[in-house]
């Protein structure tokens, strides 16, 4: 985030670039799970996500550097922000061709639930019921992908010689 401060010719420190820090946003999660706040729970995952996959870059959109083999993880946790963090967006209908429909980021979320066998029921039973993302299974399915996305990843850096993993 320094770089990207310093390429728009503004000052930046560590300490002044912002409110959410990976480390922050871990003991976010562990708090808010363990008081039962889901939504925030998963808020905080979604948030998390963004800053690991995404700050390269500086936007929201994957980082150039990220493969493809975990893209599909990402693009969940991507949803499930866009669900979290702007609840008043709705489905759009009537976009650049008359009639159509853009799929919106509950559908798209729910559809990539479906895929994992341990979700799909209650991805059906979302789809129809949105209050039900303040769910500990949103929050679940969401720390499971973080978790999947996060180990491709840290492949991905050693294999590239990014980083080397601890012979311990």
């Amino acid at each position: 985030m320094i770089a990207h401060h310093a390429a728009a010719d503004r000052e930046a420190h560590h300490e002044s670039l912002g409110p959410w820090t990976i480390d922050g946003l871990v003991s976010d999660v562990h708090r808010h799970a363990g008081a039962g706040h889901w939504l925030w729970a998963t808020t905080s995952l979604c948030f998390l996500q963004e800053l690991l996959f995404c700050i390269d870059d500086g936007g929201v959109d994957l980082s150039r550097h990220l493969n493809d083999g975990f893209a599909d993880e990402i693009e969940a946790l991507r949803d499930l922000r866009n669900v979290v963090a702007h609840p008043a967006k709705m489905p759009v209908t009537g976009g650049a061709r008359a009639g159509e429909t853009r799929e919106h980021a509950v559908d798209s979320f729910c559809a990539r639930m479906e895929h994992d066998r341990d979700f799909w029921g209650f991805a059906v039973e979302l789809l129809g019921n949105w209050s039900l993302f303040s769910d500990r299974r949103v929050t679940r399915f969401a720390l499971r992908r973080l978790n999947t996305a996060g180990r491709d990843y840290v492949r991905q850096l050693v294999s590239s010689k990014s980083i080397d993993l601890p012979t311990r």
